[in-house]
């Protein structure tokens, strides 16, 4: 089975990303610009948009330039809003300094279908950020250490940005030579051979032993290991660390002020104040406010 970007298996007609054991749609140039795709995939993977397939990981591979994307399904979207919420999109992209290409939208941008839907949904956009707690984590990755096991546990509250911190983190363990890996997938066929420093991830596993994937690369060589665990609630033992909920000026920062579709800062203050600095809980409160198009952010 191939081994794209020592992350995503490619095994007959699916992408399986092995830090999260989702599927991921994968696309590949064999003769990329780098400096231009790099330089949007840095901005696009911190951004959320109903119509942006969220960008999971990116970069060189020996095939080429790489790019992952979240594998969502098509949009059901009232025909009467699918062009309000792309020019949404549109507005949204400019504010943050991208004028995509077709090439790009296609690969980026999710499909859409005209079809009822449940719920009248007013679409965010939001700005993502490294949180300063996950900064440190990284820089604990990339930093230089003697053979071992580093053990790490982030729990946050649903809602609190847990799924972004993996994604982020997935990425940043990568990029510091990682083979970034779900500890559900036990040893797979050749992973360990030759030796490689593994960083396995516990996604709300409620038992909290050694992967025996670390235990296996432990006993065939001396590399650096990192073990990290997210959970919802705290975990028991040294290195347990908790999300922080969001300053209201960085979430206030975070969400784009749509001049026709909205938010105002009023409904965002208000947002943020019932929200307690959940991003998550914002964000909802601020898309379940269905504003017409054209009545404008006041």
């Amino acid at each position: 089975m191939p081994l794209i970007a020592d992350r995503f298996l490619v095994e007959d007609d699916e992408v399986v990303d092995l830090a999260t054991g989702e599927t991921v749609r994968l696309s590949i140039d064999a003769a990329p610009r780098t400096g231009a795709r790099a330089a949007l995939c840095d901005r696009l993977f911190g951004l959320r948009h109903p119509l942006l397939l969220p960008l999971v990981d990116y970069g060189a591979c020996a095939d080429g330039w790489f790019e992952a994307h979240a594998n969502l399904p098509a949009l059901r979207v009232p025909g009467i809003d699918s062009r309000t919420l792309a020019l949404h999109l549109v507005r949204f992209l400019r504010a943050c300094g991208i004028e995509p290409d077709a090439a790009a939208v296609a690969r980026h941008v999710r499909a859409a279908v005209d079809a009822p839907s449940d719920v009248s949904r007013r679409p965010v956009g939001v700005r993502l950020r490294m949180r300063p707690l996950l900064e440190s984590v990284r820089t604990v990755l990339e930093s230089p250490g003697p053979p071992g096991v580093t053990a790490i546990a982030i729990h946050a509250a649903q809602g609190a940005g847990l799924r972004t911190a993996r994604l982020q983190l997935a990425r940043a363990a990568r990029l510091a030579g990682y083979l970034v890996i779900d500890s559900r997938f036990g040893a797979l066929d050749g992973i360990l051979v030759p030796p490689r420093h593994l960083c396995v991830i516990d996604w709300l596993s409620r038992d909290a032993p050694l992967p025996a994937l670390i235990a296996l690369a432990t006993a065939a060589g001396a590399r650096r290991h990192a073990w990290i665990r997210f959970s919802r609630r705290p975990a028991s033992g040294a290195g347990s660390i908790g999300l922080e909920p969001l300053m209201s000026r960085d979430l206030t920062d975070a969400i784009y002020l749509d001049p026709e579709c909205g938010p105002t800062p009023a409904e965002v203050r208000g947002a943020i104040a019932a929200g307690g600095g959940v991003p998550g809980a914002v964000v909802e409160a601020l898309a379940s406010l269905r504003r017409r198009p054209g009545q404008g952010v006041g």
